[in-house]
């Protein structure tokens, strides 16, 4: 018990979340803050319109085309490709952030440890239809799944998740 405290209470003590807390969120956050209120509130302002913006054509987001190269069989080391069309009635491909979400499968189907890559922008396809594309590098053996998500891509966010705005494959 008394090697364990000696080992541990350096990691799990006040000075250190308080230290961790000040660095990763207030910091941060103090400086996003004077970053937005900078120049009369303009970034401030456009970043609300740009949010009232995104809410009132969100629904018209639609992942409508997913292709991935190979024949679904890859070995470690491979890379895939894929290519994703997306459907952003009144939005301009910088508005959203088009990601790649991937990782091993598990035994009910579902993605594990999944890392999302955002995908980069290729060209319009089409009015308000754009490609986007992307890749996974197969680096375990196993089962590997892949989905596509849609969330804002607003720089001056805190996070995508922000707005409370994702659109799935």
């Amino acid at each position: 018990m008394k090697t364990c405290m000696r080992r541990l209470a350096p990691e799990f003590n006040t000075n250190r979340m308080v230290r961790d807390y000040a660095e990763k969120f207030y910091l941060p956050a103090t400086l996003r803050g004077a970053s937005l209120a900078g120049d009369n509130l303009n970034r401030a302002v456009a970043l609300a319109h740009a949010k009232d913006n995104l809410r009132g054509k969100w629904g018209g987001i639609k992942v409508v085309g997913v292709h991935a190269s190979g024949n679904g069989h890859f070995k470690v080391g491979d890379t895939m490709q894929v290519e994703a069309l997306v459907d952003t009635p009144g939005l301009s491909p910088q508005d959203v952030s088009v990601q790649l979400y991937a990782g091993p499968i598990n035994a009910t189907g579902h993605i594990e440890r999944p890392e999302a890559r955002t995908m980069q922008y290729s060209k319009e396809m089409a009015p308000n239809r754009h490609l986007f594309t992307g890749s996974v590098a197969c680096t375990t053996s196993g089962r590997q799944g892949f989905a596509i998500r849609v969330v804002p891509g607003n720089k001056d966010m805190a996070t995508p998740f922000e707005p409370g705005l994702i659109t799935w494959n």
